[in-house]
């Protein structure tokens, strides 16, 4: 096995060197799905064997409650919908059954990402991390003035290595993260971080803290806000190796990256992934017009059509001796 799984591929298939299943057959759940689900079940609960065939086999179960989606008023602010959408997430619940229940690909188009979003906030059944962070994109694009873009994270424990990956925002020059994980302190991040740098410290100092190894950390390019995009999301544009990297290092690489993020301008490139030297103008001003060069390792680049690219100026614990999962 591989000590870095493909990127496609490490967040669907595979959580601490242990595989799990998706379903790849959409609603209603298969029979074969449903009983792999029940075996994964009796393999991790031995000794409730007896309490899984009666639940197994009673049809009169109790409705388990559907939350309510979240929904942005005139009045709402920004920290507070961010809050909503949160909760939400909490309240969809992780999926412990040893099957994903939505198929994500992540080198999908955005508006395919986001159909899923939907069928997600319809079915409202447990979800993973990754499933997080596609119903957190599709909940905050009605937020113009919200910057998102992933951050992966792979750590070491044991010897077996295991992938989380969070939404990172950024409003108003302060960061934060949305997502969904088996401890509370590695998912979302409230908006109080001036920097990536102490965002991603406080990452880190939850995962020593369940004795895991943080060893990389990959900062994804901004997500655009159209939900019928055809752009791809960028999983991996800054890449911070957290073991030979020294505490300077990460910082200086962290606060540019954040700086670009922090510039208030989004950047339409509609330019062959093909040219070297991609150029955006501004829009004119008193019939003159400025070249000036755009940071392309931040945005997703169309390959579609080419066309003028412009830049749109917007508003401003302890120790514990067994097994962790993240």
């Amino acid at each position: 096995m591989p000590l870095e799984a493909p990127p496609d591929e490490e967040d669907n298939l595979e959580e601490g060197n242990l595989p799990f299943f998706v379903n790849k057959n959409g609603f209603p759940v298969e029979e074969a799905t449903w009983e792999r689900m029940w075996k994964h079940a009796s393999k991790i609960h031995p000794d409730a064997k007896k309490e899984i065939e009666q639940i197994k086999g009673c049809s009169s179960l109790n409705d388990v409650p559907m939350p309510a989606v979240p929904v942005l008023y005139p009045q709402s602010s920004v920290p507070n919908y961010l809050h909503l959408v949160q909760m939400y997430i909490q309240n969809l619940r992780y999926n412990h059954t040893g099957t994903q229940l939505f198929e994500i690909k992540k080198n999908r188009p955005l508006a395919g990402l986001m159909d899923t979003a939907k069928e997600m906030t319809k079915e409202a059944l447990p979800i993973k991390c990754l499933e997080a962070v596609i119903v957190a994109i599709y909940l905050t694009n009605c937020l113009p003035t919200v910057e998102r873009f992933p951050i992966g994270f792979k750590s070491q424990f044991n010897g077996h290595h295991y992938y989380h990956v969070v939404l990172g925002i950024m409003y108003k020059g302060r960061f934060g993260a949305l997502g969904i994980s088996r401890r509370s302190d590695l998912m979302d991040k409230p908006l109080i971080y001036k920097n990536l740098h102490d965002l991603l410290e406080d990452y880190n100092h939850a995962y020593l803290q369940y004795t895991h190894t943080l060893k990389k950390v990959r900062i994804g390019g901004v997500i655009p806000h159209d939900m019928c995009s055809q752009e791809k999301i960028q999983w991996g544009v800054c890449s911070v190796n957290m073991l030979k990297s020294n505490h300077v290092e990460r910082r200086r690489k962290l606060e540019r990256y954040g700086r670009d993020l922090k510039s208030h301008v989004t950047y339409v490139a509609t330019s062959s992934p093909s040219t070297k030297d991609k150029r955006m103008t501004l829009p004119p001003r008193r019939e003159n017009t400025m070249a000036v060069p755009a940071p392309n390792h931040l945005y997703p680049v169309s390959t579609r059509t080419t066309q003028s690219a412009h830049i749109v100026r917007k508003p401003n614990s302890t120790n514990h001796n067994y097994e962790v999962r993240i």
